[in-house]
């Protein structure tokens, strides 16, 4: 196997790891997941171990089911961009309601 194509399969893998411990910090089972999604529990298991690829798509729809931005699916995989993972890591540090007031904020200024 290249070396390009170990560092994709490394990326599946933590982006799988990344998705169940945000799902899990949210309290959310892997059903709950999956009626979000409109799959089955054993895809989103399928996703969280990797076995199965997402699609660029589907993190989109993962990423909205959480009420988070895309990249933070990428967990330390974006850490080369210290200010981009700076400011993630401080968005999820924030409660629920916090968070929501800026998604909307950052909306509102998407759409100026």
């Amino acid at each position: 196997m290249s070396e390009q194509k170990s560092e994709l399969n490394n990326l599946d893998i933590r982006i799988g790891k990344m998705i169940a411990v945000l799902r899990r910090r949210q309290g959310l089972t892997q059903q709950d997941m999956a009626q979000r999604l409109g799959v089955t529990f054993q895809q989103i298991q399928k996703y969280e171990s990797a076995s199965n690829k997402i699609s660029a798509s589907r993190l989109y729809q993962i990423a909205a089911a959480l009420d988070l931005p895309v990249a933070a699916l990428f967990g330390d995989a974006i850490k080369s961009d210290n200010q981009t993972y700076n400011f993630i890591t401080q968005i999820l540090q924030l409660n629920d309601s916090d968070r929501k007031i800026i998604k909307t904020l950052i909306t509102r200024l998407n759409n100026k």
